[in-house]
């Protein structure tokens, strides 16, 4: 990371603090300059040696005052005006500044790490940030304890899958993909994610061609899957209906 990036975060409550021991675990603690938050009763407080400056109403103050470059803001469980309202305070006293903000669904997990799942918000950010309702104990349940396989894995929707299933104690992760490249990346950002994580799943990773059935066949022999998200396939189709032989 840049020596010169100061981060700031908004929301001294439990997934800040979360995000602060995240970063402390990675070494780069020292790039978190402090927190501010809605409850004005925190001012002047600390968080593992990390001052909360003031309220989330001041925030284009704080940035100027100890030139911020990033703001993150850990309030999962905030509704769309109160998210708005503080990037627009940001954006206010600083148009090119990074901001990042965690997902409403991670309101839903205590046991994942928080980083990876930050999202750098964007203009149209402002105008519609949804809100999840899911049945996590169902989903759980489902999929506790058991051995994933993933085509399409290093694809866009096939590596937030595998992203996505991290979250549930699950026990095995085999990620197939066609391209060299893009399972390298996943491996890498599943790595990032997993070195943050008490329970630690194996995770496996095959490059192959759905289409090479003696490959499949030896893969789903070997890791023997109780379920499979099967992901792989084009999706630009304006695109493919002029490569019909291919897809």
């Amino acid at each position: 990371m840049d020596s010169r990036i100061k981060i700031l975060i908004a929301g001294a409550g439990e997934a800040g603090e979360m995000l602060l021991n995240e970063y402390k675990k990675r070494d780069i603690v020292h790039f978190i300059a402090g927190f501010v938050d809605d409850d004005d009763t925190k001012k002047g407080s600390y968080i593992s040696g990390k001052p909360v400056f003031d309220t989330t109403d001041s925030i284009g103050s704080v940035i100027k005052q100890y030139s911020i470059t990033e703001v993150i803001i850990a309030m999962p469980s905030a509704g769309p005006l109160q998210i708005n309202r503080i990037i627009s305070k940001v954006i206010s006293a600083d148009s090119k500044i990074n901001i990042y903000v965690i997902p409403s669904v991670e309101k839903y997990f205590d046991t994942v790490p928080l980083s990876p799942s930050l999202h750098e918000i964007v203009l149209s950010d402002l105008f519609d940030r949804s809100e999840y309702s899911i049945d996590v104990r169902s989903i759980m349940k489902k999929y506790s304890g058991k051995s994933i396989l993933i085509t399409g894995a290093g694809g866009s929707i096939g590596s937030e899958i595998c992203r996505q299933l991290l979250k549930f104690d699950i026990k095995k992760i085999i990620a197939v993909g066609r391209g060299e490249n893009s399972i390298y990346q996943l491996a890498r950002s599943l790595n990032r994610y997993i070195d943050l994580m008490d329970h630690k799943p194996e995770i496996i990773y095959k490059i192959a061609d759905v289409k090479d059935h003696a490959l499949m066949d030896k893969i789903f022999s070997e890791y023997k899957p109780d379920v499979v998200f099967h992901a792989a396939a084009h999706k630009h189709v304006p695109l493919m209906e002029f490569n019909e032989i291919e897809a």
